[in-house]
């Protein structure tokens, strides 16, 4: 953490670094100091931004690319990752500065290899996930399945078992990757992501019930457990972001 910190004071007083950021042509014109970029992709700001997530997606193109880029997207996402760490140190052998060290080591590559074309929407929250899941998750699963996607809001609006065929508003690939991924990361049982994967691919209750040897009574409970934990951690979740940009409000470095 002070080796990042020393080479971002280091980048913030440099001339060279600063003509080559203003020679980008971001949104919003040239700027003074490197901080500036970090306050206009979204740090310490509100938690949802178009315009922030929008100059955030041009940052994260050009660190696929260029070190500099990159350096300033990990300064955005900080705080977050910092959270993580917090809470993954309790149980991590190296502890919380153990944990961070993982995390930013990962940090590196989630954003230098981010597929901007794809998951154009809420970058900072992506690559937060993508860094906690790839670094604490994806590594220890004991078989990959094939993810796909719904809206958060399809679990919590339609009948149980009811066929994705039908509903009001599309479901939306990065919230579907994402509620899954949340689920494997805050330990929900492998038979309720199971649940919820099948349901996102439109099985009905019966059909996941035979499918997986329960009856659907069984599948319709573990959906509505699912849903429940989902909310409460969906809540901790915005907490620590917005708690971690509070305290860095005002400071990029």
């Amino acid at each position: 953490m002070r080796g990042l910190l020393a080479d971002w004071e280091a980048a913030a007083l440099s001339p060279r670094a600063l003509r080559r950021a203003n020679s980008w042509g971001l949104p919003g014109g040239p700027v003074d100091r490197l901080d500036e970029i970090v306050v206009r992709a979204g740090f310490g700001g509100p938690q949802e931004s178009d315009e922030a997530d929008t100059y955030l997606l041009h940052l994260v193109r050009l660190a696929a690319t260029d070190p500099l880029a990159a350096q300033i997207v990990l300064h955005r996402v900080l705080p977050p990752v910092i959270s993580i760490a917090r809470r993954r140190g309790k149980r991590h052998k190296g502890g919380i500065e153990g944990a961070l060290g993982d995390l930013l080591t990962q940090a590196w590559f989630v954003i230098t290899c981010y597929p901007v074309e794809r998951r154009p929407r809420k970058v900072a929250s992506n690559i937060v996930r993508d860094i906690e899941y790839l670094e604490f998750v994806s590594g220890t699963r004991s078989r990959r399945t094939k993810v796909d996607f719904i809206d958060h809001g399809y679990f919590t609006s339609a009948h149980p078992g009811r066929s994705i065929t039908g509903v009001v508003n599309p479901p939306d690939a990065d919230e579907v990757r994402n509620f899954l991924i949340d689920l494997k990361l805050h330990d929900v049982s492998s038979t309720r992501i199971e649940i919820m994967r099948l349901t996102c691919e439109g099985w009905r209750g019966s059909e996941i019930g035979e499918h997986l040897g329960i009856n659907e009574r069984t599948v319709r409970w573990h959906k509505a457990t699912t849903v429940k934990i989902a909310r409460e951690f969906s809540g901790s979740l915005r907490s620590d972001v917005e708690q971690g940009a509070a305290t860095s409000h005002g400071d990029a470095a």
